[in-house]
């Protein structure tokens, strides 16, 4: 289109539409009523072959005068003018068609009136008919002029930015329209992809549509810069499919937000993001009791503990929007502390809440807190949970995971909490390491509470979380980012994950199944395979694996082991009404015994002597197995009292 215009007329247009990014809207009104009178004196002419009207009709002033103040009165009051010229879209074409339809049937109305009272027509029919086809073709016309005069000048970039866009009807239209809104950028859109088996073949504002399954032809004969797909309707599947599509052709994979903004108008392209490997883990969206998550924290009094971690400020969040009518925010850390309370009063506009600066092991404080408080729930989320960190310092890992279990759940019991949450770990299950062995202790000692009767406790079971703190992801992507090699512990090492958001669902929907002494599992989907994790993220940030970013085994961590386990070899499952969270059938647990060792072991901890402490972990926990730790030596005594303790019975 800029090839109609000089070099000399292209800049002072370009200058023109950087300088007014709008016209006054009486401008644009008055240019569509020069239109409209236009429009029906040419459709007089055009009616009687282009002789003078005046000889046919004695009403051809009066005529004109109707049309043009019937048509300026619906225009204005519906606003015809409201629409930006340049950004035209075929939203804005059928509002202005119906606004012209509409006036035109009015027109028509008046004009019948008129010949029933005064027996004459004042406007013919065929009058009414050309020039409501006048009248559309011109005014639509002008405005997808300015359109495309803009879209040429502005885009005219010897590097457009091409792209397809993966969706169904609605969704390319609105983005085509989102992408041409920022000329600047250069955005070309080549195709549109679509799942829909009645789409491909058919034609939006002249670019086609093809199946999804064309993709790698698409990209394979065309240089495609980017593929747009929807974050939040494009099933996982695909968007596994769309991205690995993508990376072999050397094509960035986008994701559109939220689709409902779309449709309000309210998102704008610098809101696109690409694709981050968190997207494209096999989860699918939780459905959760929201009602009974409602009735179970509404109007009452909430503690979490380790309210300003990962896992713990994002239970606190969620509990925002249930109607608690206090939480009590414990925690040691105080600028993330601080942190999370100021994002509840700036962001979330939430103030019924109280922060807490204290250890959970310190009991005097503890019981104060209680006393005041007067907490109906617990969410015990504080914890030691570094594997390396604790297998290196046992004692602290028995002071905070235990110990700290302890003085809360002690309390909760003393002061009459009606549930109490622990949040837990799959370490816990069949542990090779301090960390998960003393989590497993925690929820001994939680199964023993339970027979008091008075506190309902319920466990909460599940694998790692993207992005909490130490996760394997923010790590990869800082090593990305830095371009060193990315490190993993053994080329066989897997995992379960879960986002933040969705583990916290489920405890809170666990919290409301609760009833007492139950240990809940969740769903964690598929295991993924940390090495193909990585690859993945180096190819998603446009890098080369073994090229542009090394991957180097170091071999695995002391407590390390190569797969996670969800249920120990005693425990087995059933089903809840909920089909991504199970409960563990109960284990057999000699309460006094059980009871008396977590009591030794707590007094023995404060002695820092890691040998006997860990000693005595393996003794309580005898699933608790050593794994590339110094403690290994332990497993070897203990099987060989063991079988001292055989002989001697024999």
């Amino acid at each position: 289109m800029s090839i109609l215009f000089p070099i000399r007329v292209q800049s002072l247009l370009k200058v023109f539409f950087n300088r007014f990014s709008t016209v006054p809207r009486v401008l644009i009104y008055s240019i569509d009523l020069f239109i409209v009178l236009v429009s029906i004196v040419f459709a007089y002419y055009l009616r009687f072959n282009f002789n003078d009207p005046l000889i046919f009709t004695p009403y051809f002033y009066e005529s004109v005068i109707t049309v043009v103040f019937i048509r300026a009165v619906i225009y204005f009051t519906l606003t015809i003018y409201s629409g930006i010229v340049r950004f035209t879209s075929s939203d804005d074409v059928e509002r202005i068609i119906f606004i012209i339809f509409l006036s035109s049937v009015i027109i028509f109305g008046v004009s019948s009136v008129y010949r029933i009272v005064y027996q004459s027509a004042l406007i013919p029919l065929s009058v009414i008919i050309i020039d409501f086809l006048l009248v559309s073709i011109l005014t639509i016309t002008y405005r997808l002029f300015v359109k495309s005069v803009y879209l040429s000048l502005m885009t005219a970039t010897d590097q457009k930015s091409t792209v397809i866009i993966f969706g169904d009807m609605d969704f390319c239209r609105i983005v085509k329209n989102i992408l041409e809104k920022d000329p600047k950028a250069g955005f070309e859109v080549k195709a549109f992809v679509t799942a829909e088996p009645n789409l491909p073949g058919s034609q939006l504002d002249g670019i086609r549509f093809f199946h999804v399954s064309k993709l790698e032809g698409l990209l394979k004969r065309d240089l495609v810069n980017s593929v747009l797909f929807s974050e939040t309707s494009t099933d996982i599947e695909t968007k596994n499919y769309l991205t690995e599509t993508c990376l072999r052709f050397k094509t960035q994979p986008i994701l559109v937000p939220d689709i409902h903004q779309l449709f309000s108008g309210e998102l704008t392209y610098s809101q696109f993001r690409e694709v981050k490997v968190e997207d494209l883990l096999d989860r699918k969206p939780i459905e959760f009791d929201k009602h009974g998550i409602i009735d179970e924290i509404e109007g009452k009094v909430i503690l979490i503990t380790g309210a300003a971690g990962s896992i713990g400020s994002e239970i606190v969040r969620q509990l925002t929007t249930f109607k608690p009518k206090l939480l009590v925010l414990l925690d040691h850390a105080e600028t993330p502390l601080f942190e999370i309370s100021q994002q509840l009063r700036m962001d979330l506009k939430f103030v019924a809440f109280e922060k807490v600066l204290c250890c959970v092991t310190n009991k005097e404080k503890v019981e104060k807190i209680f006393e005041t408080y007067k907490p109906d729930i617990v969410y015990h989320a504080a914890a030691y949970k570094h594997v390396p960190m604790m297998e290196k310092y046992p004692c602290e890992a028995i002071r905070v995971n235990v110990l700290g279990t302890k003085t809360i759940s002690d309390n909760s019991l003393k002061h009459g909490v009606r549930k109490f949450v622990m949040i837990s770990t799959d370490k816990a299950v069949n542990p090779t390491n301090v960390m998960g062995a003393s989590k497993r202790i925690a929820e001994l000692y939680c199964q023993i509470l339970n027979e008091k009767h008075k506190t309902a406790f319920i466990i909460t079971r599940f694998g790692n979380v993207i992005g909490s703190n130490g996760s394997v992801i923010p790590t990869f992507r800082d090593q990305i980012k830095a371009h060193e090699p990315i490190t993993i512990t053994h080329p066989e090492i897997t995992r379960y994950f879960m986002s933040i958001p969705e583990a916290c669902q489920l405890v809170l929907q666990a919290g409301v199944m609760g009833n007492s002494n139950e240990i809940f599992i969740f769903d964690m989907g598929k295991p993924v395979k940390i090495y193909d994790l990585a690859c993945k993220m180096i190819r998603l940030s446009g890098y080369k694996v073994g090229e542009d970013v090394q991957i180097v085994f170091t071999g695995l961590r002391p407590g390390e082991k190569l797969y996670e386990e969800l249920l120990t070899s005693k425990e087995n499952t059933k089903e809840t009404y909920h089909p991504r969270i199970l409960i563990a059938h109960r284990q057999e647990i000699d309460f006094e015994a059980v009871n008396l060792m977590i009591e030794d072991l707590i007094s023995l901890y404060k002695s820092s002597n890691d040998y006997e402490v860990v000693k005595k972990m393996k003794r309580l926990v005898p699933e608790y197995i050593s794994n590339n730790s110094q403690f290994e030596a332990i497993d070897k005594e203990l099987e060989a009292e063991r079988l001292q303790t055989q002989k001697e019975l024999l």
